[in-house]
């Protein structure tokens, strides 16, 4: 590492230009990442409503779809709106009631199934199928062609049109609270550094690096709606610990008087350790989600992983290059440092060891419980605030049609008596609502050649036939989940192969996923992070108690949302364990490290003390600034999901500052002979060491 850091103290302007093209070049590169907000596509591939998603399009070209409700409209007035919506780009077909039954019959002479489904009291709902996918730019302009048509009144919802919000929403507003979270961590480190300049360098230097992994998110294409809210924002908090450590070693060098240049290549070597072993540790907890079987999980894990990797390369060579070519500046632009004492919490930390340890081991217990019990919720729909037009649109739509619960069943088309059957079967279940197909519409002995061939392409294909299928149930409680379970048994005794497509099987899905996800998660982001604790400290009992300390946190932080009453998404729940433990445990290896310096000279007791004194501005400084860069988000994002995931992270780190500076410092002295005997050179106190062994001396004179 000596050679190294001479190496970039004696060429700080090369390093300063080649991070400099990179972040251009990062930034030109991130344009052309794409957004995703279908979570269905981040399931695994063999789960059956992805397979049927791929099946319909493959074999029905069914692809993006929407809904539009048109109010007080006559039927020959539709039919026209209908013809102009099928000649716009991007739309493949509009299916409405002409589709289904001849519309110049008197109203009294059509099926009365067909008016409940397509024109009750005299409101058209139609569904329009475009020509790519929901998510794609040809969609979103089909959409804005469409909505040219309507009147107000009319209403347009469906997939295509809450993606479309939400990547509307997502853009509009990342900018503002990423302006709102650089002013509020400004001003943090304004207050804990010691010249005017230092927070800009800082803010510069993370941006280098978060351009960088931004513009490497197009290896992948696109990146999921979570990871584009929140990625950068939780890179540029949980970095920042690095940059602040590097830069105090520099300015205890400078003090005492040390050449610049020799002063900076001694920072980097006495703080290049701690540095990376606290981005392993968050890394760590990071790559844990990768391992999840739902794609978002290892889309977020990878792209914060790498993104801490590239600020920990960053930090290590472009903050020094530019501290040094900026020196004289940074001098020039000082100013007195804020450095509050912190005696108060170390006081009531020492005397209130007994009651802390108590009190994190009741939480523990009952916030572990607790979080266990959470709802969630599955749906984008939940995700978009109440007056997004997708969200009334579809409100319309449920308040005159109820709400729905429609689904798409795909089976061999190789034997209409059996289809039949099948049909029927679901019919008699409770919970169905409708099941209809081509031939339990028509019946099986009607001539293939005397059924109209646009009956034919909407229900059947080369392969398989379609049968509709409504519950009366909800689309993602535990009725749901049973009918669905119900369903695929009965299909399954009737064909070896087939496909359902719908929200509430997507979401049955996700929940089978998740579920497994989230031990999965928390169990390796633990045990990564104990092992890497472990080979730190070269103790078991101390990573055991440092996270321990965290997730009780963690189970705190969750937990809340049980006794506020408040769903969460399934994303927030499966992936906040792991990276609040991967954000926040680097509080906890900090004070540990400073304990045991301390300890060399002082019983364990004042050395907690001391220890509080000497780490509680670096913890909370730290944990400021991911509590402003995450409530910026939540305080402004209309997107739910990203907003409440947020506040997650943000209450966590409060949480977890409080634990660390309060809990775990009466952990480490009542449980000090335990963990003096489960750990390799733990340091014992030289004075109290030395007096006993002198009594000792004396006893035996």
């Amino acid at each position: 590492m000596q050679k190294i850091s001479e190496f970039i103290v004696n060429h700080t302007k090369s390093i300063i230009t080649i991070f400099l093209i990179l972040m251009l070049v990062g930034g030109l590169l991130s344009t052309g990442v794409g957004l995703n907000l279908d979570n269905t596509f981040y399931l695994p591939d063999h789960m059956n409503s992805k397979e049927a998603v791929i099946k319909l399009d493959e074999e029905f070209g069914m692809k993006g779809t929407a809904n539009l409700l048109i109010k007080n409209k006559d039927i020959y007035e539709i039919v026209q709106i209908k013809d102009k919506i099928s000649r716009i780009d991007g739309v493949k077909d509009v299916i409405w009631l002409d589709d289904f039954t001849d519309i110049n019959l008197p109203s009294e002479f059509i099926d009365d199934n067909y008016i409940e489904q397509f024109y009750k009291d005299d409101n058209a709902l139609l569904q329009i199928i475009f020509a790519d996918i929901n998510e794609s730019k040809e969609t979103y302009d089909a959409l804005e062609e469409i909505e040219k048509l309507l009147n107000e009144g009319d209403y347009l919802a469906g997939t295509s049109v809450i993606s479309r919000n939400m990547v509307s929403r997502s853009g509009d507003e990342i900018k503002i609270y990423s302006a709102v979270a650089i002013v509020l961590v400004l001003i943090i480190l304004l207050t804990s550094t010691s010249s005017w300049l230092e927070p800009f360098i800082f803010l510069l230097t993370i941006g280098v690096s978060i351009l960088m992994n931004m513009g490497l998110n197009i290896i992948a294409g696109e990146v999921s709606q979570v990871t584009y809210s929140a990625a950068s924002i939780l890179q540029f908090a949980v970095s920042m610990d690095y940059m602040i450590f590097l830069l105090h070693r520099f300015h205890d060098e400078r003090h005492k008087g040390t050449p610049i240049k020799e002063a900076m290549i001694n920072s980097i070597m006495l703080s290049y350790k701690s540095i990376v072993a606290s981005a392993i540790t968050t890394i760590a907890g990071f790559i844990a989600l990768s391992f999840m079987d739902f794609g978002i999980g290892k889309d977020l894990g990878l792209v914060l992983a790498r993104g801490v990797f590239l600020s920990l390369i960053t930090v290590l060579t472009f903050l020094p290059a530019i501290v040094l070519v900026l020196d004289k500046w940074i001098e020039r632009f000082s100013h007195k440092e804020l450095s509050p004492k912190f005696n108060i919490v170390s006081k009531i930390s020492s005397k209130g060891r007994y009651i802390s340890v108590i009190f994190v081991f009741l939480f523990a217990g009952l916030f572990y419980l607790a979080q266990n019990n959470i709802t969630y919720y599955y749906s984008n729909s939940n995700s978009l605030p109440n007056d997004d037009s997708a969200f009334i649109a579809q409100q319309q739509i449920d308040g005159i049609y109820g709400s729905k619960n429609q689904n798409i069943i795909l089976v061999p088309n190789s034997d209409k008596l059996k289809e039949v059957e099948l049909v029927k079967e679901l019919k008699a279940l409770p919970y169905v609502e409708d099941a209809s197909s081509l031939y339990s519409q028509l019946g099986t002995e009607m001539p293939e050649i005397m059924i109209p061939e646009n009956l034919k392409t909407n229900f059947t294909s080369d392969n398989f036939s379609m049968i509709t299928l409504n519950l009366n149930t909800g689309k993602e409680d535990e009725k749901a989940f049973a009918a669905v379970e119900d369903i695929r048994t009965i299909i399954s005794e009737y064909y070896n192969e087939y496909y359902v497509a719908g929200e509430a099987f997507s979401y049955k899905d996700l929940k089978d996923v998740t579920d497994s996800d989230f031990t999965k998660t928390n169990i390796l982001s633990t045990l990564f992070i104990i092992i890497i604790l472990g080979i730190t400290f070269k103790s078991i009992s101390i990573p055991v108690i440092a996270v321990f300390i965290i997730q009780t946190s963690i189970w705190i932080n969750v937990g809340t949302a049980y006794f506020s009453d408040t769903p969460l998404s399934f994303i927030s729940f499966v992936i906040i364990g792991a990276i609040q433990l991967g954000a926040t445990v680097d509080y906890a290896i900090l004070y540990v490290n400073r304990y045991k310096e301390n300890l060399v000279d002082m019983p364990p007791l004042k050395a907690a003390g001391e220890t509080i004194k000497n780490t509680a501005k670096s913890i909370i400084t730290s944990g400021s600034i991911l509590v402003a860069a995450t409530f910026s988000i939540y305080l402004i994002a209309s997107m739910k999901t990203a907003s409440e995931l947020c506040l997650l992270i943000g209450r966590g780190a409060i949480i977890s500052m409080i634990s660390v500076l309060f809990a775990l410092p009466g952990f480490l002295v009542i449980f000090e002979p335990i963990i003096k005997w489960t750990s390799i050179q733990w340091p014992t106190n030289i004075k109290n060491k030395t007096t006993k062994d002198m009594r000792g001396v004396s006893n035996e004179i």
